[in-house]
């Protein structure tokens, strides 16, 4: 049940309130929400903040006011300064305008000396088109000139290379002749060379085969006569023996028969040198002596090396006897 509460009595609880600061404030909890209850507090951060909003305020307002002033001066100064750009823009195009006025004097004086040169130009042309025509027509002319001569050139040349040819092919004649003459020479050179060394050396290129060797042209000789008389021979098979390289006469060592070499001797040895010394050792057997053929050369080509086999020829090379040849040539005379 709530009790009667009276003025003096409430009097009173404010009194008590103003002297117990503690009920004050639970009273106040008790009637206002705890947000009323900071109240105080809060108006103090108002009042801060009002504060500082008014400071801030007045720091803008001062900025404000010096932006303003330096505002107002950078206007001016910009004022001046386009003044100054317009004076000196002005001072530009009238200097600018000189200068179109002087470029364009300048620019007509060049087209007109342009037009007077590009006619001096033109006549020039012209004038060196007329020489350039007549100097084709010289030219021309002396093209033709040239041409009839280069065609008597050649056909003179023609001639020549004719006429050398000619003389070429009679030089080369006449060396080939004479290439011919040479060869034959120096062939018999070599072989007269051939010839003195079989002669000079016969004793010791034989020795090894023959036992007192000698030179066999006197009995030879006397043999020929005789038979030449008894008609064996003729007067050519007679000569043509005599004309031998060497005849050369001795006794085989192994069997004491007494035998003449009848020698062809050359550098080269051909098939008429081997049938030439087989002809004449033939002359010599018919007039009663046992012959031996014999050839004798440094150079002996493989056909007439088998030429020389067949017939029986002993084959000599170099100074040296082929046994070989020697015994077929022996047992021919059996």
């Amino acid at each position: 049940m709530v009790m009667p509460f009276t003025v003096t009595e409430f009097r009173d609880l404010i009194r008590i309130l103003y002297t117990q600061p503690e009920w004050r404030a639970e009273l106040l909890r008790v009637l206002f929400p705890e947000a009323l209850v900071d109240l105080p507090r809060a108006l103090e951060e108002l009042a801060e903040a009002q504060r500082r909003t008014e400071e801030t305020l007045d720091r803008v307002t001062e900025r404000m006011e010096q932006g303003s002033a330096e505002a107002a001066a950078n206007r001016e100064r910009i004022w001046e300064a386009m003044q100054q750009g317009f004076a000196e823009a002005a001072a530009d195009r009238e200097r600018i305008w000189e200068n179109i006025e002087r470029l364009t004097e300048r620019m007509e004086r060049g087209f007109a000396e342009a037009a007077a040169d590009r006619e001096r130009i033109w006549e020039a042309m012209r004038q060196g088109f007329a020489e350039a025509a007549a100097d084709r027509q010289r030219i021309w002319e002396n093209i033709e000139r040239l041409t009839e001569r280069m065609e008597r050139g050649f056909a003179e040349a023609a001639a020549d290379r004719e006429r050398i040819w000619e003389a070429m092919r009679q030089g080369f004649a006449e060396a080939a002749a004479d290439r011919e003459v040479m060869k034959r020479d120096i062939g018999v050179l070599k072989g007269s060379t051939k010839e003195g060394f079989y002669r000079d050396r016969a004793a010791a290129i034989f020795g090894r085969l023959l036992a007192a060797g000698q030179d066999a042209t006197q009995e030879v000789i006397q043999c020929l006569r005789a038979a030449e008389q008894a008609n064996r021979v003729s007067a050519e098979e007679y000569q043509s023996v005599l004309n031998a390289d060497l005849l050369w006469s001795g006794k085989v060592w192994d069997t004491g028969e007494e035998v003449i070499l009848v020698l062809e001797a050359s550098w080269k040895v051909h098939e008429s040198d081997v049938e030439r010394a087989a002809q004449r050792a033939e002359v010599l057997r018919r007039a009663g002596l046992k012959a031996l053929p014999v050839t004798a050369g440094e150079e002996w080509p493989e056909q007439v090396e088998a030429l020389a086999l067949r017939e029986r020829v002993v084959i000599a090379q170099d100074g040296r006897v082929d046994d070989a040849s020697w015994q077929a040539a022996l047992a021919s005379l059996q």
